[in-house]
């Protein structure tokens, strides 16, 4: 039993010298409850961890998953206000906060957080992430955006607050401006895979109609025909045939399905 041999390792971490050793295997006593579906001793254990590094965010997240195995997100939510009423700047604890806000459609008290959260910390840019689903949920997607460019203003090097501006433009039907942002990033990071794929599936379904918008998604992904990972072949492939190389497409979506 995988479990078992779990906790012979565990009870050897427990009796390591490390200071740290002791709290780690509380960590991971409470993975293997929660793996075992014993969600009430894994809180327990979690709470034990949280009151001496109350920020933690492999903590947070797996404590809040026992709660809603439970059905019991509102406990989580309470545990969550409690620390962050203790340390309102800490990131994990105002973005888990912020997000199980969201799923309970709390929004005036989500975006508190979130706006609490930058305004004592401009650099964590999951925020405005955050703070911009908030927005978009309430239907106001000039905030929304004005989030997203204000994060990046903020930070400009975050990879995943551009795409999330990428995102946000694509779902607006403003293809045009999300292709300056995917353009944006590779001009920096040459080789960002997903942003590229991201790229070419955005030019091969919405600019099927002009060749050179088609040439250069089979351009970007022609370095997909041997990739490991099928959705990159298989981008490849739809760019050839909407390019017109339809035996070739064929031939590398073949390759991805066997």
């Amino acid at each position: 039993n995988d479990l078992d041999g779990a906790k012979i390792a565990v009870q050897k971490i427990s009796e390591l010298p490390n200071p740290l050793a002791a709290d780690v295997a509380t960590y991971l006593r409470a993975q293997i409850f929660q793996a075992e579906g014993d969600c009430n001793q894994a809180i327990d254990l979690y709470r034990v961890l949280l009151a001496k590094f109350p920020g933690n965010k492999d903590t947070l997240d797996s404590m809040a998953g026992c709660f809603d195995k439970l059905n019991k997100r509102s406990d989580m939510i309470a545990v969550l206000h409690d620390l962050h009423a203790k340390a309102p700047d800490n990131p994990s604890i105002s973005l888990l906060l912020a997000d199980l806000l969201l799923r309970e459609k709390k929004m005036t008290e989500g975006v508190g957080v979130l706006t609490e959260l930058i305004k004592n910390n401009a650099k964590v840019p999951q925020a405005y992430s955050a703070l911009a689903k908030f927005k978009t949920a309430q239907n106001d997607k000039n905030a929304a955006l004005a989030a997203l460019q204000e994060g990046l203003k903020q930070n400009p090097d975050a990879i995943r607050l551009s795409l999330s501006l990428a995102d946000f433009y694509q779902a607006q039907g403003e293809h045009d401006l999300a292709i300056s942002v995917y353009e944006g990033l590779l001009a920096n990071h040459p080789n960002l895979d997903g942003v590229i794929n991201s790229l070419a599936v955005l030019l091969t379904d919405h600019y099927s109609s002009r060749a050179e918008m088609l040439s250069k998604a089979v351009q970007l992904t022609e370095r997909f025909k041997d990739s490991d990972q099928a959705y990159y072949r298989d981008t490849y492939a739809w760019a050839l045939i909407k390019q017109g190389r339809v035996n070739e497409g064929v031939t590398v979506l073949q390759d991805v399905i066997t």
